[in-house]
């Protein structure tokens, strides 16, 4: 299965200010959410998370949005979220 076929549901927060985006696979859950940053100003960050389905969760922040990785594997993509996390990592 690639990034693109997976089925996301889109879930609005804060109002409507932000979006989460989640999809969950055999291998665990992948979200991805569009935020705004607590710096004020409207500024906003898209965060790509996975939990397995041990309970592990990885998380790269800094504009990373795994779904513009469309022809990637779920493999694939869930290695370059472990990669890629940079605020929450767990081996």
């Amino acid at each position: 299965m690639l990034i693109k076929d997976l089925e996301w549901k889109e879930e609005k927060r804060c109002n409507g200010e932000d979006t989460l985006y989640t999809a969950y696979t055999d291998l665990g859950r992948i979200s991805v959410l569009d935020r705004i940053t607590g710096w004020g100003g409207g500024l906003r960050d898209i965060e790509t998370g996975f939990k397995d389905q041990n309970g592990r969760f990885w998380l790269a922040s800094g504009r990373f949005d795994i779904r513009r990785f469309s022809e990637l594997s779920l493999d694939e993509a869930v290695e370059l979220i472990k990669k890629e996390a940079n605020t929450c990592t767990c081996e």
